[in-house]
């Protein structure tokens, strides 16, 4: 439980967070999408990574992946080629693992709960995906 004194604080802070946000933020194409399958890559590959370093790779893993499916029939190889440029290889048989359990449960779409997302075993912090507001 929030202690009164700090709650009473939230909704302050929260305006000064997002005043700073309006006038601060850098535009990055996963913020202007309500395509849950991009915020997915996105988050996938912003993992300790970047996000400057993350836009261009994701450009070009979009494109050349659109969707699910294009992910899934992809091999690893095509997969590893595209995100290597800012090392994220060892992710490669996370992004096969979610397009095929995607396609496999969920008929090729990101589903909308928390226990839906965390299908695919990776770690806690992409359960919390927003993915919810993309619906």
């Amino acid at each position: 439980m929030i202690p009164a004194e700090i709650s009473r604080k939230v909704p302050g802070l929260r305006k000064k967070l997002l005043k700073w946000y309006r006038k601060h933020a850098r535009s990055y194409p996963w913020r202007d999408t309500d395509d849950a399958y991009r915020v997915l890559i996105a988050e996938l590959m912003l993992r300790r990574t970047r996000a400057d370093q993350v836009k261009p790779v994701y450009e070009a893993f979009i494109e050349a992946f659109p969707d699910v499916d294009a992910l899934d029939h992809a091999k690893e190889a095509e997969v590893a080629e595209a995100v290597y440029s800012i090392g994220l290889n060892w992710r490669v048989p996370a992004f096969k693992k979610a397009a095929r359990q995607l396609k496999e449960n969920h008929a090729g779409y990101v589903p909308d709960t928390r226990e839906e997302l965390s299908f695919w075993s990776l770690k806690a912090w992409v359960t919390m995906l927003p993915v919810q507001s993309c619906r």
